[in-house]
């Protein structure tokens, strides 16, 4: 019996999404309001209840994690077989690809989590694609947080684990405190270590939902400019927080911003356009090298 602090569908916390292209051909899912618009899933108006959600268009529904629910959820890419589906026991369904699993977890001790722990991907806050479609079918289970570390079979680091040095400082309040090379990174260890040191919470904004408000810009595009002086500087941010720690590697800041949630917009189809008519650079690219002159100075 799942009681009703541990069911998502008690809250109204629920939002559909379509499915947008990007322009690396991959599908992304947008959260959608109520009239089928583009929205930030952070836009409480826009939430609605289970009920509500499931009678709505669109190509899917999801719910959003925020601080002030208990909910986890463990993202296992690329398996339908995994250890901790046994071992914690909770309700765990196919992802919307259906090549791997979101195990939903409720911690009695709700707070920060690192987003990955054991090459598992955590969501703690965000929206997240709820399928129905069952691996596990059992109640959603009430963890603590060294509960969830011990069913992925992982030992949390205590304070007294001495810090990793620092190294060439960065003098960006809202990049890392420390410099670390990102060549030897896995795509989510890097974008884990720009969170860690997000001070702000901008890049993680950005990166993770696509949300150009919190770079202050808020003016639209005028009829001189291609894209919204938003997103132009969203993009900014995530080029120089990448370019710190890739030096030289354009192809790879390039690829990762084209595959964070900025690139849902349809601001996105500004990425392969020409720069000007006498550079065959694409704006994406001027972008990125502009940022990496930048971060080598």
């Amino acid at each position: 019996m799942v009681t009703q602090d541990v069911d998502p569908k008690s809250y109204n916390q629920w939002l559909s999404y379509k499915l947008i292209e990007r322009p690396n051909g991959k599908l992304g899912k947008a959260p959608i309001d109520r009239r089928g618009r583009l929205t930030d899933c952070r836009n409480q108006s826009a939430w609605q209840s289970f009920a509500d959600v499931r009678r709505a268009g669109g190509d899917g529904f999801g719910f959003v994690l925020t601080d002030s629910d208990p909910f986890v959820v463990l993202d296992i890419d690329g398996a339908t077989n995994h250890p901790a589906v046994t071992t914690l026991g909770s309700y765990t369904e196919y992802s919307p690809s259906g090549n791997g699993l979101h195990i939903w977890l409720a911690l009695t001790d709700k707070s920060p989590l690192p987003s990955m722990l054991a090459n598992v991907e955590v969501y703690g806050q965000g929206f997240i694609t709820v399928t129905g479609k069952r691996y596990l079918d059992a109640p959603i289970k009430s963890v603590t947080t060294a509960g969830l570390y011990a069913g992925l079979g992982v030992v949390p680091v205590t304070p007294q684990t001495p810090p990793r040095p620092a190294i060439n400082p960065l003098p960006n309040a809202e990049t890392h405190t420390y410099k670390r090379t990102g060549a030897s990174m896995t795509d989510c260890e890097l974008w884990e270590c720009i969170f860690t040191g997000d001070r702000t919470g901008r890049i993680r904004s950005i990166a993770l939902m696509g949300d150009t408000a919190v770079t202050g810009e808020t003016r639209p595009a005028s009829s001189r400019e291609r894209v919204s002086p938003g997103f132009r500087k969203g993009v900014v941010i995530l080029a120089n927080a990448l370019a710190h720690y890739l030096p030289g590697d354009a192809l790879r800041i390039e690829r990762l911003i084209r595959e964070s949630a900025i690139a849902h917009s349809p601001e996105a189809r500004a990425f392969d356009q020409r720069w000007d008519k006498r550079s065959e650079a694409t704006w994406i690219a001027h972008m990125v090298q502009d940022s990496m002159t930048y971060a080598n100075r």
